[in-house]
């Protein structure tokens, strides 16, 4: 039986619970999901003790109203929403406590698109095929209304005599290091692998692509469609035998135009591929809001591996500061 955690006084525009996402699945046409920004997700569940798997709340541009039912220790990661605790703005990338009645509001967006919520016990959110993300098209998951008692796992007592209980105090002074802290602006470069499916464009267009600065014409969970004056050309044709997508696919349709897709994409597509956005560059993506730009650049599979093994070696080191052991520490990223 969960404990009360938050009222949700205002639900906001578009307020869901997310975790990494839904696999094994998509055989059956049951999209992923999961985060938009999985690096922020999992940065928030780190700093409250959690594993990178717990589901956080996903906040899109204009955040909830939560009045805090018990107390709590919460961490507010990702975009900045202009978080306010009663009144008075709050500090991101860092554990929060939140006591009964405080109040967690957002006046709205500043840098970036989405922030995320998360709690240390986690979230007592209903599992649907092994995730507790949301998949509002279909109804998949668990809602989040005005009016609703949010729960969490665990009550901050029991909080305080879990792993993160050490020498009698509890460990709450967390924070990601500055450096480390992502620079959410309206022009991005998104670094890409190449895709197979490359001959099907002229030779010209691929320079085209490769040169030309993208504006965010529509944006949303299920992918970002951009928009500039040089339409990529097709050399056959923009259609092929329907393939499976994976997270980041930039297709390219008859119009000629891209489209990048997110969390929410279909399982398969008919339409030529140009590249896929590597795993470090989709949180930019992400947080990117419509009218913003966004250029491309190629780069290996080395290039994209390399980076991620640096992300992890990040968020190890996080999980270490937070529980000061290296076996829990491992744990939390590898559960």
């Amino acid at each position: 039986m969960g404990k009360p955690i938050f009222f949700v006084k205002k639900k906001g525009l578009f307020t869901t619970y997310q975790d990494l996402g839904r696999y094994g699945y998509q055989k059956y046409g049951v999209p992923v999901s999961g985060a938009m920004d999985q690096l922020a997700l999992k940065v928030g569940n780190l700093l409250v003790g959690n594993s990178i798997r717990e589901a956080g709340i996903e906040i899109t541009m204009l955040g909830p109203l939560l009045i805090a039912e018990n107390k709590c220790l919460i961490a507010i990661t990702g975009a900045h929403l202009g978080a306010k605790i009663n009144g008075k703005p709050a500090p991101l990338w860092k554990t929060l406590l939140l006591n009964k009645g405080d109040e967690l509001s957002f006046s709205g967006p500043q840098k970036g698109m989405r922030a995320y919520i998360t709690v240390a016990g986690g979230f007592d959110v209903r599992t649907v095929m092994g995730s507790k993300s949301t998949y509002e098209k279909a109804d998949i998951g668990q809602a989040i209304d005005d009016g609703d008692i949010i729960k969490c796992n665990n009550s901050y007592e029991e909080h305080t005599k879990s792993k993160l209980h050490q020498n009698g105090n509890v460990i709450r002074n967390h924070w990601l290091a500055t450096h480390n802290v992502p620079a959410y602006g309206k022009h991005i470069v998104a670094r890409i692998i190449s895709s197979p499916h490359r001959e099907q464009f002229t030779s010209t267009s691929l320079k085209t692509f490769a040169q030309t600065t993208y504006t965010v014409k529509q944006a949303d969970r299920m992918g970002y469609r951009l928009t500039s004056p040089s339409p990529i050309e097709h050399n056959i044709g923009a259609d092929i035998i329907s393939e499976p997508i994976p997270v980041g696919t930039i297709q390219i349709p008859a119009s000629g135009q891209p489209i990048i897709l997110m969390s929410d994409r279909q399982t398969i597509g008919g339409y030529t591929t140009i590249g896929t956005v590597i795993t470090a560059d989709l949180s930019k993506i992400a947080q990117l809001p419509p009218g913003g730009t966004i250029q491309f650049q190629v780069v290996t599979v080395d290039v994209a591996h390399t980076l991620i093994k640096e992300e992890r070696t990040m968020l190890a080191q996080i999980a270490l500061g937070v529980t000061g052991c290296g076996a829990q520490a491992l744990a939390l990223i590898n559960e």
